[in-house]
């Protein structure tokens, strides 16, 4: 696995800090990186919000390494994923409004905007339930409402990083020998 660090400056700049390839996607691999990052880079200790996919290996490395840190969801990850479940679970002629309600929910500036988003989707019971066991259980992963003593400068998803990938992924593929992605990655 290659994994990508992409640091925000105090304008919302985002730039490639760093590329490691490690042997593997367990938070010991993840950890090993993040202790190696931070003893070349020791300013990575002021740190203050990672936005991470819902990796739970990542997210269990990220909270070892760097407990301060806040880990918050991406919030286009996050609404992808309950799209999927939506597709599966909700009716078809009730899938425009339950999906416009997630993102309401997603997206709620108060505490009363929340609660009323959150009682309208009751009424769709089996969506009710896989929010319940998977989302509204770590709320402040993921909602906007709960991101407030941060300073995110708007940017709530990982697309920085999907935009840099994008760029590595147009050079280095799996056809090529491991050497010559190193030396493509170095280039």
């Amino acid at each position: 696995p290659l994994y990508g660090l992409v640091v925000e400056d105090c304008h919302g700049m985002g730039r490639l800090a760093g590329l490691v390839l490690t042997r593997g996607e367990t938070s010991l691999c993840i950890e090993t990186m993040l202790h190696q990052l931070l003893s070349t880079n020791p300013s990575l200790s002021t740190t203050k919000v990672f936005v991470v996919d819902k990796d739970f290996s990542e997210i269990s490395a990220i909270k070892k390494v760097l407990p301060h840190v806040k880990v918050h969801l991406c919030v286009f990850h996050v609404l992808k994923a309950m799209r999927k479940e939506i597709v599966k679970i909700v009716p078809k002629n009730d899938q425009k409004e339950v999906f416009t309600l997630v993102h309401a929910l997603v997206y709620a500036h108060s505490e009363e905007e929340f609660a009323k988003v959150r009682e309208k989707l009751e009424r769709f019971p089996a969506l009710y339930s896989y929010l319940s066991d998977n989302w509204l259980n770590c709320r402040a992963d993921w909602a906007i409402l709960d991101r407030g003593e941060f300073v995110t400068l708007g940017n709530h998803t990982n697309n920085r990083i999907e935009c840099q990938f994008g760029k590595i992924k147009s050079v280095v593929d799996a056809k090529r020998r491991f050497s010559v992605c190193v030396q493509l990655l170095l280039n």
